[in-house]
């Protein structure tokens, strides 16, 4: 019996569960996690990657941290990063700091959208991250 693939869907797709015929999709998360769901399992698949990708970083400050300043230092540091020759062909938008997104125990947090080409956004993610220990470490 032939199995059809959907379009555009990658070999490891292709596989089948152990002990049966059942194809199975296999899904390998960051910390090297194997997550495995047999295909009868789902009844929709939507690729959100397709086409373009957003890093969403949740950027956590003290309590006594100016905000309006924080935010400024947040918001410079995603426009310098898309403005970079290095890196302004991965990211397809300005970047958006949406502001105050939640209150934790020790911290709060401001939230940061930044769109890019597909799977990029975790080492724009990266290197945002790299500019703003660098900044922060250089502001008193």
């Amino acid at each position: 019996m032939k199995r059809q693939r959907p379009n555009s869907v990658k070999s490891v797709f292709d596989q089948e569960l152990p002990h049966t015929n059942y194809p199975k999709l296999t899904i390998y998360i960051i910390d090297s996690e194997a997550i495995t769901i047999a295909h009868s399992s789902f009844a929709q698949v939507i690729n959100y990657t397709k086409n373009w990708s957003r890093l969403n970083l949740g950027v956590t400050v003290a309590y006594n941290t100016d905000l309006d300043k924080a935010i400024s230092v947040i918001e410079a540091v995603a426009k310098e990063l898309s403005r970079d020759v290095k890196w302004q062909q991965r990211i397809l938008e300005q970047p958006k700091v949406l502001g105050v997104d939640d209150f934790g125990d020790n911290s709060i947090t401001i939230r940061l959208l930044i769109k890019t080409k597909p799977r990029k956004q975790w080492e724009i993610g990266r290197e945002y991250r790299r500019r703003l220990n660098f900044i922060s470490t250089q502001v008193p």
